[in-house]
């Protein structure tokens, strides 16, 4: 552009020359020329703006075109680049053509090879090729068949596949069902076995109170929770008591089916040292249970009953009772029941005491017990049964041995020597028996109808009773009794037919209660020459 510019000047420059040697003419020649002069410089003007819109539009086309080579350049690297590529993959493929007209070739003559060898064996396989050509006939018809039946068996796959699925949702359905039943199966199991434990327990706490008319037997856990621990030293037995019951109340503890044939007062008042009934026509420590009724009324079994008072917010005490192991001789083989409660203050109506009906109770009558119509707390018993107490169920192994007792039941003829402390027999009918007693300190013999017994006694300072059976002979002989208070007693009508002595050792010996009709007795005095004691 600076170029265009520079011409541009010079011809301005030269238009100033030759209009500077025209200036001497005239002023018309004057005019004349500058008006032309203006006219060409006003063309000069107009040129020159025609080439400077022409220098800016070459401006703008330069700069274009410089750009445009920029892109140029960029592309023409681009497809320099690309170039070499395809260069370099052209050079790859024409190798790799090379490779396959190689293998072609060589296709081709192990074609024309095998066209040659087809040609040769055509004559020998034409035969070959017809069986062949059946066969495949037949392989394309069972091909068809297979596949007709393929395309049934799909149908039925898929049938049986939709079955599958319905049956599936079917089976997952039944088993959530299932699951369900088993889950309401379970709680209802669960329902009957908790109503079967509240029921067995239940069960259990009447059975406490069993043969008892309107009595109740109240769960121990919500009632004050009384519990005994029972332990022995010796022949003593004693109960440990604790509750939680503030009123006062009334501990029971029940022998049922015990039988005492005769000497019951003092039969109870060794085994637990109380008196049986202090009271005239009142029952203090005796109660019934029914056993079953019938036609006949009521029928009833016994129960020797020791009660203790507690007072109010006293909430433990100790039970002591000399020899509870004389309470083992049963009726009629039955298994003694111990059975320990408690009565609240007014729970019992009966409370401790009941009095006994006139001219005693009618045949078939219902006979009383303390709880009747009441309401009776079990008591726990903690820990092992001592031996005092295995008659009534197992002694725990750790029970301390008492004093030996010795319950002697249907006694038959024979000789027994005897060495416990507490000795009880009872004989058979017509039975002729001999006795030492080498330690007894107590003793109670029952003798049955028509018996003959000798009966050798070493502890003169025992207390012994004897009962006779009918027609039946009893000799005592006592160590150290004495000639003069030696006796002998024999049933008389009219008489208490019962008695007793002390000898000179402290010792009480009883008889009767009373005597049995034709029966009689002998005390003897015995010097043991023989050293038997």
């Amino acid at each position: 552009m600076k170029r265009n510019l520079s011409a541009l000047f010079l011809c301005l420059l030269m238009v100033a020359s030759s209009l500077a040697g025209c200036m001497g003419t005239d002023d018309s020649t004057d005019d004349s020329g500058v008006t032309e002069l203006e006219n060409e410089i006003t063309m000069q003007d107009e040129k020159i703006a025609e080439l400077e819109a022409e220098v800016a539009t070459l401006t703008t086309q330069h700069q274009d075109a410089v750009a445009e080579l920029a892109a140029v350049q960029s592309t023409l690297q681009t497809t320099q680049t690309s170039l070499d590529s395809a260069e370099a993959n052209a050079t790859m493929h024409q190798a790799e053509i090379s490779s396959l007209e190689t293998e072609r070739d060589m296709a081709q003559a192990e074609i024309s090879m095998l066209y040659e060898l087809m040609s040769n064996m055509s004559d020998q396989s034409n035969e070959t090729i017809e069986s062949m050509a059946l066969q495949i006939a037949e392989l394309n018809q069972h091909m068809s068949n297979l596949s007709l039946m393929l395309n049934e068996s799909y149908d039925r796959h898929q049938e049986n596949a939709t079955l599958v699925s319905q049956l599936s949702a079917e089976r997952d359905n039944l088993q959530v069902a299932l699951e369900q039943a088993n889950n309401t199966i379970a709680g209802y199991l669960q329902d009957l076995a908790d109503a079967a434990a509240d029921a067995e327990a239940l069960a259990e706490l009447q059975d406490h109170v069993h043969g008892i008319i309107g009595a109740t037997a109240l769960d121990p856990e919500t009632n004050g929770d009384p519990q005994v621990t029972i332990a022995n030293n010796g022949l003593s037995t004693q109960f440990t008591y604790t509750s939680n019951i503030s009123e006062e109340h009334t501990i029971y503890v029940e022998f049922c089916n015990v039988s005492i044939n005769d000497f019951e007062d003092e039969y109870f008042e060794a085994a637990t040292g109380e008196v049986l009934n202090p009271t005239p026509y009142y029952v203090d420590n005796f109660a019934y249970r029914v056993l079953y009724l019938d036609e006949t009324g009521f029928n009833h079994y016994g129960c020797y009953v020791i009660q203790t008072d507690v007072s109010y917010n006293q909430f433990n005490t100790t039970l002591e009772y000399p020899n509870l192991n004389l309470f083992e001789i049963g009726i009629s083989n039955n298994d003694i029941e111990l059975v320990i409660s408690v009565c609240k203050q007014y729970d019992c109506p009966l409370n401790d005491a009941y009095s006994i009906p006139l001219g005693w109770y009618a045949p078939g009558e219902l006979r009383d017990h303390y709880f009747a119509g009441g309401d009776v707390v079990p008591v726990t018993i903690n820990g092992e049964i001592p031996c005092t107490l295995g008659f009534t169920m197992s002694a725990g192994s750790s029970c301390l041995p008492p004093a030996c007792t010795e319950v002697m039941e249907d006694v038959s003829s024979g000789t027994y020597v005897l060495d416990c402390e507490t000795v009880v027999i009872e004989e058979y009918y017509k039975e002729n028996a001999n006795y030492t007693l080498l330690n007894a300190t107590t003793f109670f013999f029952f003798q049955s109808y028509e018996g003959t017994s000798d009966i050798y006694v070493c502890d003169a300072s025992a207390s012994a009773y004897f009962d006779t059976g009918y027609g039946g002979t009893v000799d005592v002989y006592v160590l150290g009794l004495g000639a003069s208070n030696e006796r002998h007693i024999s049933w008389t009508s009219g008489s208490s037919n019962e008695g007793y002595f002390t000898t000179n050792s402290g010792g009480n010996f009883a008889w009767g209660d009373p005597l049995s009709y034709g029966s009689d007795i002998s005390f003897l005095d015995w010097t043991d020459t023989d050293g038997v004691c």
